[in-house]
């Protein structure tokens, strides 16, 4: 497979002219990349992409069953034509080759695959090892990358927007309004607690969490049998299977 990458991308990953190409810094050094990226393979999810108005043709894609109706996510009729490229750690380099990408997109969970990465098309990995709270430093890295840095700025001034209006709705409710976020599987459940993403967003919305859900940490996982011990207070959001 290796092979095949390499001889496939001597032909295929040409220079960028000049006119046409922006340097972007990331964490692996400096990568030119087209002004205009139009076959982006992204190892990591496509929500970030296609919330920019970029359509990926190959994505991190978690297998998952169909959903249908009013229980259908936004996106989820934009990624039918969107190809699995594999784990973000242990991408397909297979499948990379086959879409032909003029732009790659990853973190530094693919940092071993680089050099392999960058020999199929102009490769941008990104460290999101620090805090969970900088996700809008991250948002705007990709969407550079992407050529959409403007767009990136608006939907996260939108989100500030909405996040004030929500506090200022619920008003005198807010400090009451104790919040879980959970996410259940067939055999455990995770119990999100401050440093991930929902418990970020609820510290920026005002919204109050439940003790046990005040650790410094990710998530922690529970078994079924001592759901019981956790008392969730007014109301619980339950994260899906993806």
């Amino acid at each position: 497979m290796t092979a095949a990458a390499c001889g496939t991308n001597q032909s295929s990953n040409e220079p960028i002219p000049a006119a046409d190409a922006r340097t972007i810094q990331h964490a692996m050094g400096e990568t030119v990349v087209p002004q205009t990226p139009e076959r982006v393979v992204l190892l990591w999810s496509a929500v970030d992409a296609l919330a920019l108005g970029v359509e990926p043709v190959g994505a991190v894609l978690s297998p998952r069953p169909p959903i249908t109706g009013d229980e259908a996510p936004r996106l989820s009729d934009r990624t039918e034509g969107i190809a699995a490229v594999g784990n973000y750690a242990q991408p397909n380099l297979e499948t990379i080759v086959e879409l032909q990408p003029d732009l790659i997109l990853g973190t530094t969970f693919a940092e071993s695959f680089y050099p392999r990465l960058s020999q199929i098309a102009p490769t941008v990995l990104m460290d999101i090892s620090g805090e969970v709270a900088a996700w809008k430093e991250y948002v705007q890295t990709w969407a550079t990358a992407l050529g959409k840095p403007d767009e990136a700025q608006a939907l996260i001034q939108q989100y500030e927007q909405r996040s004030a209006q929500f506090q200022q709705v619920m008003g005198d409710r807010l400090d009451t309004t104790v919040v879980s976020v959970a996410r259940f599987l067939p055999d455990q459940i995770h119990i999100y607690q401050k440093d991930s993403l929902p418990g970020v967003v609820l510290a920026e919305a005002g919204l109050p969490r439940p003790e046990s859900q005040q650790q410094n940490n990710h998530d922690e996982i529970i078994s079924l049998e001592s759901l019981p011990q956790y008392r969730w207070r007014r109301s619980v959001l339950c994260a899906g299977q993806s």
